[in-house]
């Protein structure tokens, strides 16, 4: 889904695991965090501030570029060196 404001990729896989990302122009975006149930933490990974959630069996990461926020989601847990190949691979659109 490409949209003027941002864009959505949803990738599943035959077992129904997913990865959802959104990019989002950083002017107007808004989060919110239910800081009541499940986990949350904040990492240093490379460059980037990365805030992580984990609620339901839901994995969230969430960071922004200065111009853009990201938004992945998935049902697997990621490893560091996972979400650096996804910060690496991704191309502004």
């Amino acid at each position: 889904n490409i949209r003027p404001m941002g864009v959505q990729y949803e990738f599943k896989n035959a077992n129904e695991d997913y990865i959802w990302f959104e990019q989002k122009s950083i002017d107007g975006t808004n989060f919110y965090i239910d800081s009541e149930s499940g986990y949350s933490q904040i990492s240093e990974i490379q460059d980037y501030e990365v805030y992580y959630r984990n609620v339901n069996s839901t994995h969230i990461y969430v960071w922004n570029d200065g111009k853009y926020s990201m938004n992945l989601r998935s049902n697997k847990g990621l490893s560091n060196k996972e979400i650096i190949s996804i910060l690496h691979g991704i191309l502004i659109k």
